[in-house]
């Protein structure tokens, strides 16, 4: 499933970059699958490490719980888009089976 975001306000815009990574350590697998994917998809998401860094770690909690899904994939994408190049994401990323 493809999220398809147009057109974002900015104070949308604002309230992820600001409450994301403040929440994000509470959502479940379910949620990082629905919500880390569309991500890259928000117009004017300028994803700085400060946002990337506790969402990737929380995705990083759950990867082994997602080797093998479409939702690894999506994740992994999402990662790639938003030019995540944490080596402590990617190296264990890359020896889950599926990625």
């Amino acid at each position: 499933a493809f999220v398809r975001l147009g057109v974002c306000p900015p104070a949308f815009v604002a309230a992820v970059e600001f409450s994301l990574p403040r929440v994000v350590g509470g959502m479940g697998r379910g949620d990082l699958v629905l919500v880390v994917p569309a991500l890259p998809r928000i117009p004017g998401l300028r994803a700085p490490p400060e946002l990337r860094g506790p969402v990737f770690a929380r995705c990083l909690e759950e990867l082994p719980a997602l080797a093998g899904s479409a939702g690894l994939l999506d994740v992994l994408a999402a990662a790639a888009r938003l030019g995540h190049g944490c080596a402590a994401f990617w190296a264990p990323a890359a020896a889950l089976p599926g990625a």
